[in-house]
């Protein structure tokens, strides 16, 4: 437990947000910059049963046909990326893995589509674009997470964005 409070004060990855529930359970948002998900935002949780001796589970939340997803559970597969898991792997990884696995580039595909014995074809991008563009449709929907966003208020947003500056 002790070492979940010392990773969740220290990640800090660009286009990811998280917020811990409780110990073994943490809500995240992240927000893919480039690939065939470009501008999806998904939402996920890390469950954190036997950590660190077992990987954490990522259950995505928003709707993602990718072959490392579990197209009912949303569980991603890990042990393609993580065959062996040691303790010397952290949470940052599992996020980078998770990143890595939407952004899709070339040496990625192929060897998801080895593995899995899939085609990742045009058909396959252009549903990915679409999904990623209805992520954005369900952002300001009220959902089963503790990460929730507001559409732009010009009576209240200018001033907190002049504070942040």
């Amino acid at each position: 437990e002790q070492c979940l409070l010392i990773e969740y004060q220290t990640q800090c990855d660009p286009g990811v947000f998280m917020l811990m529930s409780t110990t073994t359970v943490w809500t995240g948002v992240l927000f893919v910059k480039e690939g065939v998900y470009r501008d999806a935002i998904v939402r996920f949780q890390l469950l954190f049963e036997d950590y660190p001796t077992k990987p954490p589970k990522i259950i995505v939340k928003t709707r993602l046909d990718h072959p490392l997803v579990h197209p009912l559970s949303g569980r991603v597969n890990l042990e393609f990326g993580f065959p062996v898991w040691h303790e010397q792997l952290f949470v940052r990884d599992v996020m980078l893995y998770l990143t890595t696995i939407l952004v899709l580039d070339e040496a990625t595909r192929h060897a998801i589509e080895v593995e899995t014995q899939t085609t990742l074809d045009s058909a396959f991008d252009q549903n990915a674009h679409y999904l990623a563009q209805e992520s954005n449709k369900f952002i300001f929907e009220d959902c089963d997470s503790e990460i929730v966003f507001s559409p732009w208020d010009l009576d209240v947003h200018p001033q907190v964005l002049a504070r942040l500056l």
